[in-house]
């Protein structure tokens, strides 16, 4: 899950100077201008969310170059769905697989996937679904979970810790029958 331990169903755009001088979408300017900076563990410097979205996503995906998209369609739910793209099909197939009714539309309200529990599953497995990850989800091995969490978030560098997490569910039994 792209939610990671805390559950957090939306992501945050809170980087650090630091952080985004690592990335490539940013100029050595915009990162010293978007990013925080702290000075011991106080704040002088709040991070700019907005312009650290519309950087990271804008002009991708549907998202609009010189707007607020990329902001605004940032990650949301389980999976942190992302991209107007992703929030205007999601809304398409989750009509038309009867999970939602037309007053529901999850591109102009993209904060129900942050605010109802049950929005946040559904983009989930709406991604799951759509993307063929059952097809790479069917052995326990590392090489199963690395190739779920390439179809999910190819460039991430949490592959240790999604197999970690996946060792720790199986191992623990949560998802078992007896469970229940």
């Amino acid at each position: 899950m792209e939610c990671g331990n805390t559950l957090n169903l939306k992501e945050h755009l809170n980087y650090s100077v630091e952080s985004l001088l690592g990335d490539n979408r940013f100029t050595q300017q915009q990162a010293r201008e978007y990013g925080y900076l702290r000075n011991n563990g106080v704040y002088i410097q709040r991070a700019n969310e907005i312009q650290i979205g519309n950087t990271k996503y804008n002009g991708r995906y549907g998202n609009i170059q010189n707007s607020n998209d990329g902001y605004n369609f940032k990650g949301r739910g389980l999976l942190h769905l992302t991209f107007r793209n992703n929030y205007q099909n999601f809304t398409t197939r989750a009509r038309e697989w009867e999970w939602i009714d037309n007053a529901i539309d999850f591109e102009v309200n993209p904060d129900l996937l942050f605010e109802n529990g049950g929005y946040a599953i559904m983009s989930a497995a709406y991604f799951w679904r759509q993307n063929n990850c059952f097809v790479n989800a069917n052995t326990d091995t590392r090489a199963s979970v690395d190739s779920v969490t390439r179809i999910i978030n190819r460039y991430t560098d949490s592959y240790q810790a999604r197999w970690n997490q996946y060792e720790r569910i199986r191992d623990d039994r949560i998802f078992d029958e007896d469970w229940l």
